[in-house]
């Protein structure tokens, strides 16, 4: 695993827990700057979260066994119906 996933897997969206418990606390006391640090904390969540699964998809693809080869196309005639 390298530097780049482990920020993204563990470190950034670490940064956007802790941020949105510190402006659930800042929303408690009513600071005028909560709702942003809420925005903002959200914004990371949502940007790793994005991030994250596209790699994940990119691995899984990458890593696939090649396609299977289905029969009923080499064969002549109609393909098989589904329940038929």
């Amino acid at each position: 695993m390298d530097r780049a996933d482990r920020m993204f897997y563990a470190f950034i969206p670490s940064i956007g827990n802790l941020l949105v418990v510190i402006s659930a606390i800042t929303m408690f006391v009513r600071w005028p700057l909560s709702a942003e640090l809420m925005v903002t904390a959200l914004i990371i969540s949502l940007l790793a979260g994005i991030r994250n699964a596209w790699d994940m998809i990119v691995w899984i693809i990458t890593r696939s066994p090649s396609r299977p080869q289905f029969a009923w196309l080499t064969l002549k005639g109609e393909p098989p119906t589904m329940g038929a």
